[in-house]
């Protein structure tokens, strides 16, 4: 495990990284074509990419998957990390750079190096440990503070509740912490928002 987490570490470093502004955007490998978020996604990554936007994804099924064809739809390529399971083959036909990890660790680190911004779709376990690892390397002073946008509201409205509520008021956690995500159901609001971080630099 640690000889091919140390060749994973080293292949990082050899994605020549371009100017544009990187967007990593986490959701759920279940949800098909079928459900509203899925389209969602596609659009909001068209937007992004149009706007000139380097998106990055799982590079797997469902959520990941829109993010590759909202890119597509810009005559646009998302790069993929994707991760190596037996149950969830990736589909590398749209990504224009394809990274393969078997260690969900340092597919992390990966996301976190390339990424200027962070956007969390509806997802499962896989997306919460994406999340609360980027909120905690931005808590703890290991990376910059980046935007973070949880599209969704309906979805992710009981988790921030339940951080104001619980976790705020037992003073487990800063309210600056819970301040910094976005939360939005607008395709259009997202790419507002991180345009002017962009303008301002970050």
């Amino acid at each position: 495990m640690m000889e091919d987490a140390l060749i994973e570490l080293g292949n990082i470093h050899k994605y020549e990284r371009s100017t544009a502004f990187h967007v990593a955007i986490f959701g759920s490998a279940r949800i098909g074509k079928e459900c509203a978020y899925y389209s969602q996604t596609e659009e909001l990554a068209y937007l992004l990419a149009a706007s000139g936007c380097q998106l990055i994804s799982g590079g797997g099924p469902g959520i990941m998957l829109a993010v590759s064809e909202g890119a597509v739809r810009a005559d646009k390529l998302s790069i993929g990390l994707n991760i190596s399971l037996p149950f969830e083959p990736p589909d590398y036909s749209l990504q224009g750079e394809s990274f393969v990890f078997k260690n969900f660790f340092t597919r992390k680190v990966a996301f976190v190096t390339y990424s200027d911004a962070f956007i969390c779709m509806p997802g499962g376990v896989g997306t919460l440990d994406e999340l609360f690892e980027i909120l905690t390397l931005m808590q703890t002073g290991r990376m910059e503070r980046k935007p973070i946008v949880l599209f969704g509201k309906e979805f992710w409205s009981p988790l921030i509740g339940w951080l104001q509520d619980v976790l705020n008021r037992h003073k487990t956690i800063a309210y600056d912490d819970i301040e910094q995500l976005f939360l939005t159901d607008d395709s259009q609001e997202v790419v507002m928002h991180l345009m002017k971080s962009i303008t301002k630099g970050g």
